[in-house]
């Protein structure tokens, strides 16, 4: 039997989602300043991670083999009977909700509204541009480093000449 948070979703308050639900936002853009204005006025605050979302949730469960394990559930497609994801992983998560396929987890099945989504899209967008500017600065600080070593052992190679 397997035990653990990730039944019901008797916690996720029923006003939250019907707002979601009954939002309706056109996330894609393209339209004209009365839908942006009407996209902002439903646009949800930025998440830091996943795990600021009240449909995500870490939990520690109990297998069938008695054994404890750390996992996380999804509201929005998890039923009762349904067994919670294995280990805490933040971008699994996140690909999860997004619904894209890949990335080693099964995209979700359940009605996320479109404002939801745009908030977990700009999340994966947040994530990716913090990605990119840290592989930017580790290039820049290579180079700098090697830049400096190679000046380093010129100086070297003419300062030893200089003495013969």
């Amino acid at each position: 039997m397997l035990e653990g948070d990730f039944g019901d979703n008797d916690d996720v308050d029923d006003a939250f989602l019907e707002d979601l639900m009954n939002a309706d936002v056109d996330v894609r853009g393209g339209g004209n300043d009365e839908d942006d204005e009407a996209a902002a006025a439903h646009a949800l605050p930025a998440l830091g991670n996943i795990w600021e979302c009240p449909m995500i949730r870490k939990l520690v469960a109990t297998d069938d083999r008695g054994k404890e394990f750390a996992g996380w559930s999804c509201a929005w497609c998890m039923k009762g009977e349904d067994l919670p994801f294995r280990g805490v992983n933040a971008s699994k998560a996140l690909w999860h909700v997004l619904k894209e396929a890949g990335h080693d987890i099964r995209p979700c099945r359940g009605p996320i509204p479109p404002n939801k989504l745009a908030q977990y899209r700009r999340l994966a967008n947040s994530k990716a541009e913090a990605k990119d500017l840290r592989v930017r600065k580790n290039s820049t600080l290579t180079t700098t480093i090697g830049d400096l070593q190679d000046r380093a052992a010129m100086s070297m190679m003419v300062g030893g000449r200089a003495l013969e």
